[in-house]
This record gives C-alpha cells, sequence and structure tokens, in this order.
C-alpha cells in the first residue's frame, strides 16, 4: 500500500530477474506522492556509495514503466489492516509468502525499529511460508513469542545480514531459488513446511490477549 523505498526496491530487483510474473505482486499509486517518479531518485541516492547495486539498478530501469500491480483491490488510500476471504485465492494459489514490512533500511533518517504488523501474522493464519523483507534479526521477534521460523527449507541467513543492499539481494537469491525448485524439491519443500506452518497456526490460536483481533 505505502510506497516504503524498500519495497519498490524489492520490485526493481525482482523485475530485473523477471519474477514478477512468478506470483503475485502489488504495488499500484496510493493516496500520496509516493510514484516511481518520486522513489527511484530516493533509492539511487541512498545506495550512491555502492557501485555494484548502483550498476544493478540501472538494468533494472525499466522497471518504471511498469504499469499499477493490483490484487485484491486499486483502493491503496484504504489500509486493510485485517483478514479477509477476498486474499484468500492469492496463498491457496502460492507456496511461501514474501512479506515486506513496515521497516527495512537502517540508516538513521529511517525508521529502523524491528517492527512486526499485521501482515506476517496473516501468512500463519493462512498457514504459508514466508520471507520476511524487514530489519536485521526480526525473524528473532517470531521466535520469542513462540513462533517458528523455516529455515533450513528457506535459507534466512538474510535475516542477519546488516547492510541494507547485500540482505535485500540474500532474499532475491532466495526468492529465486524457491520459484525455481524441481516437482520432488516442492514436493518435500511443501509437507516439511506444512508441519510448521500447523506447529505457528496452533500457537496463533493459543494467544490470548491482543491489541487488536486479526
Amino acid at each position: 500500500r505505502r510506497w516504503r523505498l524498500h519495497r519498490p526496491f524489492l520490485v526493481s530487483l525482482m523485475y530485473g530477474k523477471n519474477l514478477l510474473d512468478r506470483g503475485y505482486v502489488s504495488l499500484g499509486p496510493c493516496d500520496n506522492r509516493d510514484t516511481w517518479e518520486h522513489k527511484w531518485p530516493e533509492l539511487i541516492h541512498y545506495f550512491r556509495n555502492d557501485s555494484e547495486m548502483l550498476t544493478l539498478l540501472d538494468q533494472c530501469k525499466d522497471v518504471k514503466n511498469l504499469p499499477p500491480m493490483f490484487l485484491d483491490t486499486n483502493e491503496l488510500h484504504i489500509n486493510r489492516a485485517e483478514s479477509t476471504i477476498d486474499t484468500n485465492k492469492y496463498y491457496e494459489d502460492t507456496y511461501f509468502s514474501v512479506i515486506s514490512e513496515t521497516t527495512y533500511f537502517t540508516r538513521e533518517w529511517y525508521h529502523s525499529a524491528r517492527f512486526l504488523s499485521e501482515k506476517a501474522f496473516k501468512t500463519i493464519a493462512m498457514k504459508h511460508p514466508f520471507i520476511l523483507v524487514s530489519v536485521p534479526n526480526s525473524l528473532e521477534i517470531y521466535k520469542i513469542l513462540g513462533y517458528k521460523t523455516f529455515s533450513p527449507l528457506i535459507d534466512e541467513s538474510y535475516d542477519k545480514e546488516v547492510d541494507d543492499g547485500k540482505r535485500m539481494l540474500m532474499i532475491l537469491k532466495e526468492i529465486e531459488r524457491l520459484c525455481n525448485l524441481s516437482k520432488s524439491e516442492l514436493e518435500n519443500f511443501i509437507n516439511e513446511a506444512k508441519k510448521i506452518c500447523n506447529y505457528n497456526y496452533h500457537v496463533l490460536l493459543s494467544k490470548k490477549q491482543f491489541i487488536r483481533e486479526l
């Protein structure tokens, strides 16, 4: 919904790897000024001292010509921070989620605190494996809350990488790997991930205190 800088960053890199058509991706204009016109210069400025990332982004710059990407709704000015049946099919048709959390970049002028929103808890409620696009060590909080994450089915070493560019490239590499699993690898992934998903689902149901119910 909001074009926080890591979201167009991830979409750009996925575009460069021809991964956007391998699943469902949402990135459309919202009710503020966030568009490619504003976010691309910000992205370039953030990595102004990283020549390798600048080269990579230059190879992805045509992403700016893509039409808006909408899924269940084009009314992105509305914050839908709850689970609805309108989105069930996106979980049912796929075998993992890529969750772009609220925070990602770690430099001092960005909000860099670990922040858990409804996004990952939606995937837990839908029994869906996930990769978390967030600040370093965010997966640790889920473990503190009693949940399991998906290592070694998913290489979660990205969560320990403090360099923002390297962390995103590690995430991208794992997305690409998961999108190209063989039939037998995919069968194993689904069978093993199901055990973790079922465990997490029951942990979620066991919670008794809520700020706001999903």
